[in-house]
Formats: C-alpha cells, structure tokens, sequence
C-alpha cells in the first residue's frame, strides 16, 4: 500500500498497555510527569508568541495545561496500582505537593490570560471558553490514562483540538481571567 502525501510512515502503536505491570505503569508515568512539567515551567516563563504565531501557541499551552490537569488522576492511580514504593517514590517526588501542582495549573492559565490581553485577542463568552477548557481537559485525560495503561488507548484522536467559532481571535475580552477561578477551584483535593 503506498502512503499518501503526509502520512505518517509508522505503524501507530498498538500495545496493550493496561497490560503492564504496576511498576512499568509507575515508571512511564513518572518519564511522563518529568517530561511534562518541565515543558510546563519552561512555557510559563516564556516570553508571549508573536500575534500570528498565537494560535499555534494557545492550542499548545492548552494540551500542556490539560495533560498536567491530568497527572494528577494519574498520580491517584499510581498510588492505588500496587507499585512497589521504589517506583510510586519517584513520581510523588516529580508530581510534588497537591499545592505544587495546582501552581503549575494557575501559572499555565493566567500565561495564556497574559498574552491574550497583551496580544489583544478577542475572547469568546465565559461559558464557551469554559466548555472548551474541560472538553480539553476531559480529552486530554483519557489520552494520558490509555499512554499509561490505567486505562483504553485513545486511537486516532488528535492531540490538539481546535475551538470552534472565532474565539481566542483578535479585540480583547477579560473572560478567561473570569473563569480562570472557578476552574481551579473544582480541582480541590
């Protein structure tokens, strides 16, 4: 079979990695988390993109956000796997305090509020940016439970899905700094 113009020229990963073992689980997971906040506390201190390179950016910064909203069902799920302490260890030490995490999410949310404004981007309503957030989120989970083996692999999902409509598009409105907030604030543990 030839490939069209673009595909990718490797056979996707069909593993079944719900399959490995606790300590496997535990170690990906902990590779994951390493690799994960360090692309997260480099992109925070970033200076913001420029305007024509600020969709590309925000999409980027969303999965990041998104898939560190995410390791923290994972570390539940390393702490409840049966790992051996030698391997649930090093990732507590990589996830860090609840109170680490949480600051990494709300720095991730108001960079992307900060370029917004500085980049004068127009904003959709609060309850659509909201929506998106947590499809992301929600998306984003699924994705990091199935590369981990705590749960399905998600096939043929992209990794990074666009907003509908014309929101995040240049004018500014201030609803993302209004709804940054009541995000964190469901995350609580």
């Amino acid at each position: 079979m030839a490939l069209t113009e673009g595909a990718e020229d490797t056979a996707p990963d069909l593993e079944d990695r719900q399959a490995w073992s606790a300590d496997r689980k535990a170690l990906e997971a902990t590779k994951r988390a390493t690799d994960l906040k360090a692309q997260a506390n480099r992109r925070k201190g970033e200076p913001c993109p420029a305007a024509a390179d600020w969709d590309t950016w925000f999409q980027e910064t969303l999965d990041l956000e998104a898939s560190w909203v995410a390791m923290r069902e994972v570390r539940d799920m390393v702490r409840r796997s049966g790992a051996g302490s030698d391997t649930v260890k090093p990732f507590r030490d990589v996830f860090g305090s609840f109170k680490e995490w949480e600051a990494l999410v709300s720095a991730l949310r108001q960079n992307m509020i900060d370029c917004a404004r500085q980049l004068n981007v127009k904003r959709g309503e609060s309850s659509d940016e909201l929506r998106m957030v947590t499809e992301r989120e929600r998306q984003r989970r699924a994705i990091e439970l199935g590369d981990l083996g705590f749960g399905p692999r998600m096939h043929g999902v992209r990794s990074t899905i666009r907003p509908s409509g014309s929101m995040w598009r240049a004018p500014v409105t201030a609803t993302l700094a209004a709804i940054a907030p009541r995000l964190s604030a469901g995350r609580r543990s």
